[in-house]
């Protein structure tokens, strides 16, 4: 029993390898692409310079594309049990918070659906941030666990940065948005000294990547969505992505014109929202608010609460980013950079997954642990259907994809004027139809 959480753990992860069992590797987006940069060794991909090293010593490349993913699946399943250990002090919750993370259905998309390795590397180190968060507002900031924290806070965004200059991104306006929410716990001398010796840290160890961004813009071979002229509102998740249970395979990133039909899984799974729905129900009826010994917590569970549900509800199409977008220049280029609003998923992924864990470690620790476990079962069970669904769909639609298949491009021609290939709110595509 010691060591049960650690074979939990490996199931977790052998769950979302299913689509990896095969002797090719199945259709994504970017597959081509990735395919071909693991044959190339480039100083800058920090965590492909060791699949580029197998490749280069006579290893197939699909075969270590496979390899990496899998490596992916079992990083992801540890980091994020380690991080939701290190919040809760419970390793049922930690496996359960675990699970929850590795089979969101927004993270097989980057996976098998949008092979976007990118983000999906950046997914990893995610939880480290808010591990972090968590323990920076904590009362007790005389401990030498506290007085370390820049070096956990430095170390996650230094790793996400390496990966994925948008998650980056993404990651440091959720803090600020976090810090605006909790600004009673950020600014203390404690925490202000912490966060100040992360930014220090931070900038010392990624300086060299920052001076080879801005040589780039200055060459003009750094490309983002700011300096083409896009549009985002029409790459948001519809809400009703929130009450979904079964994901499909696609490859639609965009819902103006088509709605849902062929869209990518960017969901967090039905799963997570009942745990969120059984928060609020616990919020509502007053459940546990007498309880003044889990004050801290609570408190961090508020602020995530909020924040996951602010995200949330900018993740949609329903937001009015071309609206902001439309305003000014500035407001245009900030904009842009996020690409699109379903970008801001995975926030909204974690801070459901808080509320999720700590609604199971609420009722274990002041209920019957019966209780607990069953409500535990309840949840893995709705995630387990979902995945299996989504990972099934994704091995009986995707297609081999070989290392010179034709990628994925831009429509061409007449399909440029399709009401679903423009950059224009889903709400407004009606207006660009043939006939009106």
């Amino acid at each position: 029993m010691k060591y049960l959480h650690i074979l939990a753990l490996g199931g977790v992860a052998l769950a979302v390898s299913v689509p990896l069992m095969t002797n090719y590797c199945i259709d994504g987006v970017n597959v081509s692409f990735y395919l071909r940069r693991l044959q190339k060794i480039c100083p800058e991909d920090i965590f492909l310079l060791l699949p580029s090293l197998l490749v280069r010593a006579g290893a197939p490349v699909e075969f270590v594309y496979k390899l990496l993913l899998f490596g992916l699946n079992v990083a992801t399943a540890g980091i994020s049990y380690l991080c939701f250990y290190g919040i809760f002090r419970d390793r049922l919750t930690g496996v359960m918070g675990s699970m929850l993370y590795t089979w969101a259905p927004y993270r097989l998309n980057d996976l098998y659906c949008r092979a976007d390795l990118g983000e999906a590397i950046a997914l990893c180190f995610l939880p480290i941030l808010f591990y972090g968060l968590y323990q920076i507002c904590r009362e007790e900031t005389d401990s030498r666990e506290y007085r370390r924290l820049w070096i956990v806070l430095a170390l996650g965004y230094t790793l996400i940065v390496q990966v994925y200059l948008l998650s980056f991104l993404v990651a440091v306006g959720f803090t600020i948005l976090y810090g605006i929410l909790t600004w009673k716990r950020i600014f203390r001398r404690p925490a202000l000294i912490v966060l100040l010796k992360t930014a220090a840290a931070f900038l010392v160890c990624n300086l060299w990547l920052f001076l080879i961004l801005f040589l780039r813009l200055r060459e003009g071979t750094f490309s983002m969505a700011a300096f083409r002229g896009e549009m985002i509102q029409s790459g948001g998740v519809f809400p009703s992505v929130f009450l979904q249970l079964f994901f499909l395979n696609g490859s639609s990133f965009r819902t103006a014109g088509v709605g849902t039909e062929n869209m990518q899984p960017m969901g967090v799974g039905f799963a997570v929202t009942a745990g969120v729905l059984i928060f609020l129900w616990l919020v509502f009826v007053g459940r546990y608010r007498d309880r003044m010994e889990d004050r801290e917590f609570c408190r961090f569970e508020k602020s995530m609460g909020i924040a996951g549900a602010i995200v949330a509800v900018m993740a949609t199409n329903c937001f009015p980013w071309d609206w902001l977008q439309k305003q000014n220049g500035v407001f245009f280029r900030l904009i842009a950079s996020l690409q699109s609003p379903s970008r801001l998923m995975p926030m909204v992924l974690l801070c459901f997954i808080v509320l999720t864990c700590g609604v199971v470690w609420q009722v274990k620790k002041q209920e019957k642990a019966s209780v607990g476990m069953s409500l535990a079962m309840m949840i893995a069970a709705l995630s387990l259907v979902s995945v299996q669904y989504l990972t099934g769909d994704i091995l009986s639609t995707g297609e081999p994809r070989s290392l010179y298949g034709v990628e994925y491009g831009e429509p061409e021609g007449e399909e440029r004027l399709l009401p679903e290939n423009l950059d224009i709110s889903p709400w407004d595509y009606g207006k660009y139809e043939k006939g009106n």
